[in-house]
């Protein structure tokens, strides 16, 4: 699903889904299921862990929404600010780490790739990505997951997780500097 399959009037579909109506509720499962099964899945690296986020994500919602305590302003905020609480509860009730990729097309390079040195090189590339994420403060590893695994604007980001753009910007750079550090702690830069 792209962006532009996401032009659903996100206002109207929440007032709709406080009437509890199938048809909204239904379309919002449609607009953000896969979007948030991609976001859990960067942040996871764990594609069953990922099914079961997205879907975690819609039960609480459809109980909020029966409990009268239906997000307030964005629909979107709430449905990935809930993923990212379910993702961190994950994390701290069970600290490890999966051994899959962090992108398919990395790993459909690397299984094609004939040369057995490079295969090797790409995994441990992947895996000190992996580890040095796990560095990153959980709202750091939230501003990353989605704007570059969801490729969301600093606005759209900012949306999501109720904070200025500044403050996206800053959450940001500061997370792509403490990867660069503990990525290249030399300070040296291959070429």
């Amino acid at each position: 699903m792209t962006q532009s399959d996401l032009a659903c009037d996100e206002d109207q579909l929440l007032i709709d889904a406080r009437r509890l109506d199938l048809s909204a509720l239904s379309h919002i499962h449609d607009c953000f299921y896969e979007l948030l099964y991609r976001y859990a899945h960067r942040r996871t690296g764990d594609g069953q862990l990922a099914e079961d986020t997205a879907s975690e994500v819609f039960v609480r919602l459809l109980d909020a929404l029966q409990q009268g305590k239906s997000p307030r302003q964005s629909l979107r905020g709430w449905l990935f600010g809930t993923a990212s609480h379910i993702v961190d509860d994950y994390f701290r009730h069970h600290y490890r780490l999966r051994k899959e990729s962090l992108d398919a097309h990395t790993t459909l390079k690397a299984s094609s790739d004939t040369d057995p040195e490079h295969r090797l090189q790409l995994n441990l590339t992947e895996e000190r990505l992996r580890a040095a994420l796990t560095q990153l403060t959980p709202e750091q590893q939230h501003v990353i997951a989605l704007r570059f695994g969801q490729g969301l604007s600093h606005r759209e980001v900012a949306q999501v997780v109720d904070k200025s753009e500044g403050a996206v910007k800053l959450l940001q750079f500061r997370a792509m500097q403490t990867l660069r550090d503990l990525l290249d702690p030399s300070g040296t830069e291959a070429d």
